[in-house]
C-alpha cells in the first residue's frame, strides 16, 4: 500500500448556525505528529479529528484547522457564557477579600471583555458539533484520497527506476566472464613480461586469489534479490516508508561494494550508474508513508 505523506484537503461550510472551513495538510517526517487548531469555543470535536485522522494517517507531520465565522446577517445576538461570567465575579470576589486598600468596583464591561465571557457564535449544541464532524469526515476522505492518489504516482516512479536498476545489473551480470577473462590475460601478459621462470602452479593460484578477490557475483546477486524485495513491498497491506529507505540503503551498499571492486570501465559506469538512480529513487521514498 503506498501513500504519500504529503498531501492538502479543504472543505467549506455554511448553514444556518455556523460557517467556516477545515483543512488537513501534511508534510513527511518520520514519525505521526498531528496538529490540531480549533477556536478555544469548538474544543468538543478536537478529540474526534485527532482519532479521525490517526485511522488514516500512520507517519507524517499532520496539521489539521478548523476556522470558523458567526453568520452574518439576520439578528446579531451576543452570546454571554454565563457561567465562565460567574466564576470571573467569585475570583474578583476572594482577591477583594485579601486585598487591605479599597478597591474600585469592577464594571460589566470589563467582565465581558474577559476572554471566554463573550462569544461570537451560538453555542456549541449538539446538532452543531454533529455538523462540524460530517464536514470534517468529508475532508478527511478527500484527505486520505489524495494521499493515495500522490503514492500511486511515487509507486510508479519508483518502479521505473527499479526497471532501470534491474537492467544495469542484468548488463553487469552478462559482462562478469568476459571481465574474468579480460583480467586473467592482462595478469598473464604482465607475468610475462617478466622474462623469467616462475612456478605456473603459482601464478595460477595467485591468479585465482586475484579473480576472486575481484569477483562481485555475490554483490549481483545481492542487488537483484533487493530489487526484487523492493518490488514485493508494494504489494504490504501497511505504511511501507521505512521498509523502502532500508532497501534502498542496502541497494546502496552493494552498488558501492561493486564499485571499490571494479577494475574495468564496463563496471565501474553500470556502479555509477546504479547509485545515480538508487538515490533518485531515496528521494521519492522519503515521502512514502
Amino acid at each position: 500500500m503506498t501513500n504519500s505523506m504529503t498531501s492538502f484537503a479543504r472543505t467549506d461550510f455554511e448553514n444556518a448556525d455556523i460557517c467556516g472551513s477545515w483543512e488537513i495538510k501534511s508534510v513527511n517526517h518520520r514519525f505521526c505528529d498531528i496538529a490540531i487548531r480549533v477556536p478555544e469555543d469548538h474544543r468538543t470535536v478536537e478529540s474526534k479529528a485527532r482519532e479521525g485522522i490517526g485511522t488514516v494517517a500512520k507517519r507524517g507531520k499532520i496539521d489539521c484547522t478548523l476556522r470558523v465565522s458567526p453568520i452574518k446577517g439576520g439578528t446579531e445576538t451576543t452570546h454571554i457564557n454565563e457561567n465562565a461570567a460567574k466564576s470571573l465575579l467569585c475570583a474578583i470576589e476572594r482577591v477583594r477579600a485579601l486585598m487591605t486598600t479599597p478597591s474600585q468596583n469592577v464594571s460589566p464591561l470589563e467582565i465581558l471583555a474577559w476572554p471566554g465571557v463573550v462569544n461570537d457564535f451560538e453555542p456549541l449544541t449538539n446538532s452543531i458539533v454533529s455538523y462540524l464532524l460530517t464536514n470534517f469526515d468529508r475532508t478527511l476522505e478527500q484527505f486520505a484520497i489524495s494521499r493515495a492518489n500522490e503514492g500511486k504516482k511515487l509507486e510508479s516512479i519508483i518502479k521505473k527506476q527499479l526497471t532501470k536498476m534491474a537492467a544495469q545489473v542484468s548488463y553487469i551480470e552478462e559482462r562478469i566472464p568476459d571481465i574474468i577473462r579480460s583480467i586473467t590475460k592482462r595478469h598473464e601478459a604482465r607475468l610475462s613480461e617478466l622474462g623469467t621462470e616462475l612456478d605456473q602452479g603459482r601464478v595460477e593460484q595467485e591468479s585465482a586469489i586475484l579473480i576472486s578477490k575481484l569477483d562481485i557475483k555475490e554483490e549481483v546477486d545481492r542487488l537483484s534479490m533487493h530489487i526484487q524485495e523492493t518490488r514485493s513491498v508494494f504489494d504490504r497491506q501497511e505504511p511501507i516508508g521505512r521498509r523502502l529507505d532500508f532497501l534502498m540503503q542496502e541497494l546502496n551498499r552493494e552498488a558501492n561494494t561493486i564499485g571499490s571492486k571494479s577494475v574495468h570501465v564496463d563496471t565501474t559506469s553500470a556502479s555509477i550508474e546504479l547509485k545515480v538512480l538508487i538515490e533518485q529513487v531515496r528521494e521519492q521514498v522519503q515521502n512514502v508513508e
